[in-house]
């Protein structure tokens, strides 16, 4: 339980979930940009 208080530290709640939806986002694009490279049935 201790890593958890550490990083709990470390991030502060709203700086996770920021985190959280800009790699969400990220994601996004990513498979968007790979959707588009892919040969169209």
């Amino acid at each position: 339980m201790a890593n958890i208080h550490y990083f709990s530290k470390l991030y502060k709640p709203n700086e996770l979930i920021t985190l959280f939806s800009s790699y969400q986002s990220y994601l996004i694009v990513v498979s968007k940009k790979t959707d588009n490279q892919l040969p169209k049935k």
